[in-house]
């Protein structure tokens, strides 16, 4: 099978990126073909997320739009698996381009600021539906800023994320929260999947009076 990554950065910038990282190898192991397409190179000082040339990498920024996406046709994935992109222009073309799986790791299409939560006086989470309302608490409970035209900016934007998607063949998130909201906001419960992410064999879990769990990384 041949498998398409699609993130923003090619680069080790955070959390997903690690996760990436960690996914390439597991893939090529298990006798998948990879490629990799991102819309930025990400902080030249950080490490690529491909450590390996067995893989083709595929940058908007370097190569240029019309370029990269060549690339990635010519190669053409059996499934492309989506995770933070920027742009939703670019979004959409992935996914047609071949079945596309997305993996929600964060408030994207169901939140208009991707907080999910009121801001007014103490921080709480919002457990409202997006859609219209949201612009009416927006001032109100403080989910954004002040900025009248980053308010309806977001709002259209994070439209226009909801709609793609539900274009996807499948979502996978890492939270039966994640999963509920996916559902809550019109998605099918059978084309969202619960996928916990991988914790290293490395790490073992120790009991602590200051924290429930905490993970004890140093010991094997």
């Amino acid at each position: 099978m041949r498998v398409a990554i699609a993130n923003s950065s090619h680069r080790v910038v955070a959390g997903v990126e690690t996760y990436l990282h960690r996914l390439v190898p597991e893939l090529l192991g298990h006798g998948c073909e990879v490629a990799f397409f991102s819309e930025v190179g990400g902080f030249d000082n950080r490490p690529p997320i491909v450590a390996t040339s067995e893989v083709p990498v595929w940058c908007i920024a370097e190569l240029g739009s019309s370029a990269a996406f060549s690339a990635l046709r010519k190669w053409r994935p059996d499934v492309i698996y989506v995770h933070g992109i920027h742009d939703i222009a670019v979004e959409a073309e992935l996914l047609a381009i071949a079945p596309s799986v997305f993996f929600a790791h964060a408030y994207a299409g169901v939140c208009i600021s991707g907080r999910k939560s009121f801001r007014t006086l103490t921080i709480e989470p919002c457990s409202r539906r997006f859609g219209a309302p949201c612009l009416a608490y927006y001032y109100m409970r403080r989910c954004g800023g002040l900025n009248p035209m980053t308010m309806w900016h977001d709002y259209h934007e994070q439209q226009a994320r909801l709609l793609n998607l539900r274009r996807f063949r499948a979502i996978a998130t890492a939270s039966e929260h994640m999963r509920h909201e996916l559902v809550k906001h019109g998605l099918k419960s059978d084309s969202v999947h619960l996928v916990r992410l991988p914790i290293s064999s490395t790490q073992r879990w120790r009991r602590s009076r200051e924290r429930p769990w905490i993970a004890d990384a140093s010991s094997g």
